[in-house]
């Protein structure tokens, strides 16, 4: 994709879009022309098992984050250890 951003004058990002059909309403039509015919004239093709692979990395990094607790900060967990060694009274 860094070939092609750098033939059309684009980010990687706008080839991203363009290549996995994300562009409608983020590219205008005549970019993502001239990115899909760099992409032809550089022979690009789909990786099928690399963007299976990202597809799976992301479900799972999805599905985890999900069953991880809140994560407390360093001040709050320095806070609640002050308050429970505070002396209760004189």
């Amino acid at each position: 994709m860094k070939e092609i951003a750098e033939a059309a004058g684009v980010s990687i990002s706008t080839v991203s879009l363009v290549l996995n059909g994300r562009d409608e309403g983020r590219v205008k039509a005549p970019l993502a022309a001239l990115v899909r015919e760099k992409a032809d004239e550089l022979g690009y093709t789909v990786n099928p098992l690399a963007r299976s692979y990202a597809l799976a990395a992301r479900e799972f990094s999805a599905s985890s984050a999900r069953k991880l607790p809140p994560r407390r900060t360093q001040a709050a967990s320095f806070w609640a250890r002050k308050t429970r060694q505070a002396p209760t009274g004189t």
